[in-house]
């Protein structure tokens, strides 16, 4: 029975002129996209009452790009890596339910304030220069900032602080990622960098004393974030599915008793698409 019309061959042209398996184009050339959704607190910076400048109020959010979500091995990632891709992140914040009081870094003393106008600052780290030695990584600088006022709503809706799409922002090659290299892990890359100030008169937020009495006024030491992640992940050129072949002289019936071998030749995969199973 001939092949129906119009269908299109898994390995190329049906025609005996190809040569090769696959000739009408690479097989293996797509990516998983995948997203991931994750909530996690951001605490106010503490404040010791020496210098406003040693005031460590940045929070940074890093992710390893460097998992291998497909074919995943021993937890060092010592073989089989990849190297995903970042397509989006959507940064979200709670909106507390009343205003915010503070400790104000002053130098001189334990000073509060209130405000009812927090602001989230935000922004994408990006690699300044290069280095060129192994002293630390390089330095970095800021690109996608954005600023957003909070009004406090005791229904606490969901607001957004940033969307960033990474495709469109590291286009240009002037402009690289930036990676925090620390002492025992490599490879993961900051998607944002965020602070707290008031956004009246700019101070920054700073959590309240242990000692401090809670009094009318709402007294938060944390505001709550959700992030989404859009990632591309390449599919593995030589994944490590387990597999076994197995022989017997028999087809089928009682007598049946294949010997089993692990089967590790090569395989690929392609993802044609995904539905709803019901």
């Amino acid at each position: 029975m001939s092949p129906r019309k119009g269908k299109k061959s898994s390995f190329g042209s049906r025609s005996n002129a190809s040569f090769g398996d696959g000739t009408e184009s690479a097989r293996n050339a797509k990516e998983l996209v995948v997203r991931m959704y994750d909530w996690f607190s951001v605490p106010l910076p503490k404040y010791d009452g020496t210098s406003p400048a040693t005031v460590q109020s940045i929070f940074a959010y890093a992710f390893d790009l460097t998992q291998n979500f497909l074919a995943p091995t021993d937890v060092n990632q010592t073989t089989s890596f990849t190297k995903n891709r970042i397509k989006n992140v959507h940064l979200d914040v709670m909106t507390p339910a009343g205003p915010i009081k503070y400790t104000v870094p002053t130098g001189t003393g334990q000073l509060t304030d209130t405000t009812s106008l927090p602001m989230v600052l935000s922004a994408v780290p990006v690699t300044e220069y290069e280095s060129g030695t192994t002293a630390g990584p390089s330095p970095s600088s800021l690109i996608g900032q954005s600023t957003l006022v909070i009004h406090p709503d005791v229904r606490r809706p969901w607001q957004p602080v940033g969307r960033w799409d990474f495709t469109k922002m590291f286009r240009d090659t002037q402009v690289q990622p930036w990676y925090a290299d620390t002492v025992t892990q490599k490879g993961f890359l900051e998607l944002f960098r965020l602070q707290f100030v008031d956004g009246v008169n700019g101070k920054k937020l700073c959590a309240l004393p242990s000692t401090a009495e809670p009094d009318i006024d709402f007294v938060a030491d944390k505001l709550q974030f959700r992030v989404m992640i859009e990632i591309a992940c390449p599919v593995a050129l030589v994944p490590d599915p387990k597999r076994a072949t197995g022989t017997d002289i028999y087809f089928a019936g009682p007598d049946y008793n294949a010997t089993y071998t692990d089967d590790r030749t090569p395989m690929q995969y392609e993802l044609v698409g995904l539905q709803n199973a019901l």
